[in-house]
């Protein structure tokens, strides 16, 4: 799993408008969850507000074919 630059909520925004479909590609479930851990921090989500949030969990949710009513960060 390769370190990305930390995406900022406008890009993330313009990102889940934007694209068509597009997974993040982990080997294994933990590479995965290592992924999304990793996310969250960087996006500082436990400080987000509501609609911050709210698009963190719609990138993750894109990214990895998951679907989670909370993300815990």
């Amino acid at each position: 799993m390769e370190n990305e630059e930390r995406l900022s909520l406008e890009q993330i925004r313009a990102f889940l408008q934007g694209s068509g479909e597009v997974r993040f590609q982990a080997h294994n479930r933990r590479e995965l969850y290592e992924w999304v851990n990793q996310t969250l921090r960087q996006q500082d989500y436990g400080r987000l507000k509501r609609e911050g949030k709210g698009w963190v969990r719609l990138y993750l949710a894109k990214m990895t074919g998951l679907r989670r009513r909370r993300w815990r960060g």
